[in-house]
């Protein structure tokens, strides 16, 4: 088996390979990354890429194949054999379990996080069909996900890479993921922070900021001063750009002319003879789910304010929904996915006279499945509030914050409020008043400790908070073009010192602290 070099400074990343998974959100970012890190660093690239003809076009975006050492691709292996060609039942079950002994993973595990393939799954929301996954049966997704980490292992032993550039979202990402941490090699994936308009480098499948907890520690030391008052984390650009829109384009109008362009789209595709099978959507989902979602949201922006009038100072445990399907469940936080059981606990849990407050997403993208909202209101103690309420000040002004993941647990932490989660790996965990709960009666025990206030005492907590959201900041870095601040391509190419930037602290992040980081996370 082979397994990753040892990387304890930059400097030994010299003359190393490095692979990287070809994302459509960065056309316009790999091929100047690569080439810097190539010209300073003697670093190759891999590229990896479903089908040559699928690459960006050079005409539209500051993409250069010759810029990579070598291209693979992944087409055949995530092609689905048909079920007629399939092992019997008990073999292929015999296989399967050889193929996760043999290399470390969980064949389901990276089923589950593909909405394609997994979204059988997803317990809080339908979503689309794909032209990809329509029809197929399990056996076949066992089959496709097994075949994938036989064809990523055999890439990884020939290349031995010092690091893949990957996330772990879709199947074949999450297989080149997992057979690479199996083998000790880092995963980098750059995202949008949560501070500004700013980027990070992931130092694994959970979306840690590189170096996170070394920064909170190394904060929290400097920081002998407790904050009198509350440290605010402000909503994340990119949250406050969908956030915006949430209210706009709701006319008829406006629903006819996103109908048209999917109608457009289709045609087009077919004269073309374009098949993108894999992340392509059949077209009655798409129509249905457009109209699905347009009135879901003309609903929902004419909900009434709930928490307006309730009692002032009503105690109650604050619940804010999760999207599905979405990758901070789907991939982030798999053993942590069912929102009905944790609101339940919760509504079961809390003291007597306390209430459960539950609040869609705003930028939900399906309803949820018939009777989810019926089961709710049967719950004596729990309250919907209105998808379009503040859920910030819904955070702020509640006794504690139960979450699996997600941005609003953080600012809640960051603010001092007591939170629990229902997920092992979520990064606010570091602070000392964030619990984790995983039965019953773990929930129970960390409603009882808040409720008698048993957890760290308040000024203590902003300490905590304001070193927490300043590691955030020392982990991140600006960034100005507006394609990777909103994790789409455009046509505008990054700036040499941008590209100098995503260099450097892509290479900061294999120093000793990294990779002891990486160790202890993944």
């Amino acid at each position: 088996m082979g397994r990753a070099p040892s990387v304890n400074n930059p400097e030994r990343l010299r003359g190393g390979t490095l692979v990287v998974y070809m994302s459509n959100q960065f056309a316009n970012f790999v091929t100047p990354f690569c080439r810097r890190l190539k010209r300073t660093h003697g670093i190759k690239a891999v590229l990896i890429c479903t089908r040559k003809s699928d690459l960006p076009r050079a005409d539209l975006f500051d993409f250069d194949v010759t810029a990579f050492d070598e291209v693979v691709e992944i087409g055949d292996a995530m092609e689905p054999r048909q079920a007629g060609s399939l092992p019997a039942p008990a073999e292929l079950a015999q296989w399967a379990q050889r193929v996760e002994t043999e290399l470390g993973v969980s064949l389901l595990d990276i089923i589950r996080t593909d909405r394609h393939l997994g979204i059988g799954f997803v317990s809080g929301g339908s979503f689309m069909r794909s032209r990809y996954a329509n029809g197929l049966g399990y056996p076949q997704t066992v089959d496709l996900a097994g075949r994938l980490c036989q064809f990523f292992a055999d890439l990884l032993d020939k290349q031995r890479p010092f690091a893949v550039i990957s996330g772990y979202g879709a199947a074949h990402i999450a297989a080149l993921t997992s057979v690479a941490s199996v083998r000790g090699i880092p995963m980098r994936w750059p995202i949008f922070s949560r501070t500004g308009k700013k980027m990070f480098w992931t130092e694994n499948r959970f979306n840690w900021p590189a170096g996170l907890r070394a920064a909170y520690e190394r904060r929290l030391a400097q920081t002998d001063v407790q904050p009198v008052e509350e440290v605010r984390l402000d909503t994340p650009y990119v949250a406050q750009l969908i956030q915006s829109t949430n209210r706009t384009n709701l006319g008829l109008r406006s629903l006819v002319h996103r109908l048209f362009k999917i109608l457009r789209l289709e045609i087009s595709d077919r004269l073309r003879g374009r098949t993108f099978r894999y992340g392509s959507y059949l077209f009655r989902d798409r129509v249905w789910l457009m109209c699905e979602r347009w009135w879901w949201r003309r609903r929902a922006i004419q909900q009434k304010p709930v928490m307006s009038g309730l009692p002032d100072r009503l105690p109650y445990v604050f619940f804010p929904l999760h999207i599905e399907p979405e990758v901070a469940i789907m991939s982030e936080a798999q053993a942590s996915d069912q929102q009905m059981t944790f609101i339940e606990w919760l509504a079961k849990t809390v003291p007597g006279g306390w209430y459960v407050v539950v609040k869609e997403h705003p930028n939900a993208t399906t309803p949820r499945p018939r009777g989810f909202r019926e089961r709710l209101r049967t719950i004596p103690n729990v309250i919907v509030a209105a998808p379009l309420e503040n859920g910030e000040n819904l955070a702020y002004a509640a006794q504690a914050v139960a979450v699996i993941n997600g941005t609003l647990g953080v600012q809640a932490a960051i603010a001092g409020k007591p939170v629990i989660t229902f997920h092992r790996h979520f990064q606010g965990l570091m602070m000392p008043h964030v619990l984790f709960a995983d039965s019953y009666d773990t929930t129970r025990a960390a409603i009882q400790s808040i409720a008698r206030g048993e957890v760290t005492p308040v000024l203590e907590r902003r300490r905590a908070g304001a070193a927490f959201k300043a590691a955030l900041d020392d982990c991140a870095f600006s960034v100005g073009n507006p394609g990777l601040l909103v994790g789409r391509a455009g046509d505008t190419k990054l700036q040499s010192d941008e590209v100098e930037l995503f260099a450097t602290r892509f290479l900061a992040t294999f120093d000793a602290i990294g990779s002891a980081q990486h160790s202890s996370a993944a």
